[in-house]
Parts: C-alpha cells; structure tokens; sequence
C-alpha cells in the first residue's frame, strides 16, 4: 500500500514539473501570471479557482507585435469569463499591455483547460524586436457566465 502511494505520489509530482517547465519557443521570456486587485480580492472565490503554467511572452516576427501565453484552467463548477492583461516590459523600457483597453476577455467551461495566445500589439514608442525584460500578464478579474 505504501509503495503505491509513493509511486502515485511520484508521477503527480513528475507530471506537475513537467507542466511549469514546459518548452517555450526560442527567443521567448518565461512570465509569472499576477493578480490584480479585483482577482485577489474576488468574493465569489472564482479567482483562486483559476490556475495557470506555462506563461511566456515572445515577438511575433510575423505582425511585430508581442505574443503573451499562458495555460488557463477552470477548476469551478461553472462557466466563467476571465479578463486578462497581456501585461510585460521591455528592458530599459516602461510596461506594456496594461492599459484598460488591453484587457482581454476569455470564457471557460467548467474543468475546461485553454492554451491561450494574447495578442498584446507593438509597444508603443518602441523599436520592434526590443528585448522583453518581464513578462507578467494580469488576471484582472474573473465573472460568473
């Protein structure tokens, strides 16, 4: 009995690292998903319920804009809608994708678990390509529906 839990025990624990290493493409800046103030002090507790790996940010070569990723997944027992900033900075530069209007809206089914690729536009005021010093997209909200 013991040696089945050590073993249940080890895969989980094999299975959690291989999610918080997963590859990221070459070029791209590994991130930390943030709580903004309405996520962290959500009444609803639908908030805690939403957990994320896998946050990264990278240049589109593509359309010159800033990509943000992160894994989502709805651990509630109900649909709900997350708003997020695709939020990072550029180093020897301020922050971008903060703004209210950068926020994005994305729904999830309950247990529902979405790869999600945030289109955070060219910072304004800078060269395109500039080194991305951090990346720390927001979780700024998540509501019922």
């Amino acid at each position: 009995m013991k040696k089945a839990a050590l073993i249940a025990a080890a895969l989980v624990a094999l299975t959690l690292v291989g999610v918080s290493t997963a590859a990221i493409p070459k070029g791209a800046v590994r991130g930390v998903m943030t709580l903004g103030f309405a996520a962290k002090y959500d009444e609803s507790g639908l908030a805690k319920r939403m957990t994320h790996s896998n946050v990264w940010c990278a240049w589109s070569r593509k359309d010159k804009h800033v990509t943000v990723h992160v894994t989502m997944q709805n651990r509630s027992i109900e649909h709900v809608t997350a708003y997020i900033s695709p939020k990072y900075s550029l180093r020897g530069g301020g922050v971008h994708g903060a703004g209210f209007t950068s926020t994005q809206s994305k729904g999830f089914d309950s247990g529902e678990t979405r790869s999600l690729y945030l289109d955070a536009g060219a910072p304004k005021g800078a060269r395109p390509f500039s080194p991305i010093a951090k990346c720390i997209p927001e979780l700024s909200m998540v509501q019922s529906g």
